[in-house]
């Protein structure tokens, strides 16, 4: 991380060293509207104007950091997290729960897990002297805030729409029906192979749960799935495609990705593809 004020390195704090005295001696403030650092002498003008705003619920806090109910919760809440844990142990509470937070879509639960970041950077500061976390939560939660009002303007990735383009009109000897020749020919190619697979299986992601995501093929004795791209020349194609891998890997779902010129060649291509998900059938 760099530092604020300076852009030196500074470890995993806000500020360098050098920056960090300046701020003990007063020389060095943090905006408490908009979280940015600044030196008294060069002055800052917050852009922010929720100055009355409730860092947490966003209702009237009559300029202070939280309105009356969220600071009741949040005293509560210090009261229950209360013990004798080390520094180390209350900042990885805190950055566990913060990854959390970033993924589960729950309004009540997110609207305790941001207080509960509050109270552990209390805790941290109050009990050890160490001001690590509470120089930075509330960035940590306007950024939080801001990233899940982006959810909720983006639409949740949907395979069901653009599937409905391609008919389900090619048979294959299984008795599936798929959706391209190529589609029928990776089919084939598994039931010829003994390899027992299913079509257009959905697949949860756990970071985006609204996603509606189908896989061309999923093999379960493998745990994995089959992806076969073939319209590589229609840009909102490409642009699903690059969506949907980007699903698959920040899900850490095991996936085979198959393209076009994949297909003139199964028989040297899929037995090297599933060699790692089915080693005693190849």
């Amino acid at each position: 991380m760099k530092c604020n004020i300076c852009g030196e390195p500074s470890g995993y704090y806000p500020l360098c060293k050098k920056c960090n005295e300046l701020k003990k001696q007063g020389e060095v403030k943090k905006c408490d509207n908009c979280g940015t650092w600044y030196k008294v002498s060069d002055g800052h003008e917050c852009k922010k104007t929720n100055k009355d705003e409730c860092l947490v619920c966003g209702s009237n806090s009559k300029g202070k950091t939280l309105c009356y109910d969220c600071y009741k919760e949040k005293e509560r809440l210090k009261k229950e997290l209360e013990s004798d844990r080390k520094p180390k142990e209350i900042k990885e509470h805190y950055f566990n729960q913060k990854r959390v937070l970033y993924k589960v879509e729950n309004p009540e639960y997110t609207h305790t897990g941001t207080l509960k970041l509050i109270a552990l950077a209390e805790d941290l500061s109050t009990f050890h002297d160490d001001y690590y976390l509470k120089d930075r939560v509330k960035n940590d939660i306007r950024t939080l805030r801001e990233s899940l009002e982006d959810k909720e303007e983006k639409p949740s990735f949907d395979d069901k729409d653009f599937r409905k383009q391609f008919p389900s009109e090619h048979q294959c000897e299984d008795g599936h029906y798929v959706r391209s020749y190529s589609e029928m020919l990776i089919d084939n190619w598994l039931y010829n192979h003994g390899i027992l697979h299913a079509y257009e299986k959905s697949v949860f992601m756990a970071s985006d749960p609204e996603a509606v995501v189908l896989s061309d093929f999923y093999l379960p004795d493998g745990d994995v799935y089959i992806e076969f791209w073939g319209l590589n020349d229609d840009e909102k194609y490409l642009k699903r495609k690059k969506k949907k891998k980007k699903l698959y890997k920040e899900n850490e779902i095991d996936v085979i990705h198959m393209e076009e010129d994949h297909i003139k060649r199964l028989n040297d291509i899929m037995p090297r593809k599933l060699h790692s998900y089915l080693p005693g059938k190849f």
